[in-house]
């Protein structure tokens, strides 16, 4: 009987030990699975952030387009002044 008792002991110890591997186990996987989420939650943030990117960019060429006609419009008026001045001037004389 001795031998049958040592063998119900260790089936217990190895009841055990697969009880604490499943409990591992599932504790794993919820931490994978919440893994995953944090994954797709940072995915999503980088689709955001890429599309505010893409806006930001397209917003600053849009700026730096308006800069330029500006300067354009600016540095015709200057001209004009300019030419106006000298014809001014030319008929002065």
């Amino acid at each position: 009987m001795k031998g049958e008792d040592k063998i119900t002991a260790q089936l217990a110890a190895m009841d055990q030990s697969i009880q604490t591997i499943n409990a591992e186990i599932q504790k794993a996987l919820a931490d994978l699975k919440q893994l995953k989420a944090i994954q797709q939650n940072l995915s999503g943030d980088l689709n955001s952030m890429n599309e505010m990117s893409e806006m930001t960019s397209m917003s600053l060429q849009m700026a730096m387009d308006r800069r330029s006609k500006f300067l354009d419009a600016l540095s015709n008026v200057l001209k004009s002044i300019n030419d106006t001045q000298l014809q001014i001037v030319a008929n002065m004389k």
